[in-house]
């Protein structure tokens, strides 16, 4: 299975204080910006690409984390590994122009979990994906208040 994360998702795996030091020596290390440029414009991070393993040694190589951090970075399951899915019950009664299509459970990532739901414009047909943070498992009343804040924004502001 591949071991593909988001951006945010892969950066997560830094703990802060490698983060900061990261972006302070790219300032002055052309190659190390380069890596993070090249982070920047990619859409996800797959933990098998070359590149990804350059990138990651290479923060070894300037002292920024230790082999031991990288191996453990490097190592990271695959997302499937981390996503146990939570059904929740969706209980939440959306207005006649904006509707709920499809919800599914939590995610979980290092940073805490992630529920994705799919809304519909009944008027355009547009359908829009958003993601739903939460710093810890999340219940279905907390699924349920952030799904009517998404359907009330949406409805205000399309």
């Amino acid at each position: 299975m591949a071991r593909v994360l988001t951006k945010f998702g892969f950066r997560r795996l830094f703990t802060i204080e490698e983060r900061a030091g990261i972006t302070a020596a790219a300032a002055s290390d052309v190659v190390l910006k380069t890596i993070m440029d090249d982070l920047a414009f990619s859409d996800e991070v797959d933990l098998d690409d070359p590149a990804t393993i350059e990138g990651v040694n290479y923060l070894v190589a300037g002292g920024l984390i230790t082999a031991e951090r990288a191996a453990a970075i490097l190592a990271t399951p695959a997302p499937a590994a981390l996503e146990p899915v939570i059904n929740y019950t969706v209980t939440v009664k959306a207005q006649a122009d904006i509707t709920l299509q499809n919800k599914w459970g939590a995610v979980e990532r290092p940073w805490g979990y992630e529920v994705r739901a799919d809304f519909r414009n009944e008027a355009t047909g547009e359908v829009i994906n958003e993601v739903i943070t939460f710093p810890a498992v999340p219940t279905d009343a907390e699924v349920n208040t952030k799904i009517t804040e998404i359907i009330n924004r949406l409805r205000t502001n399309g």
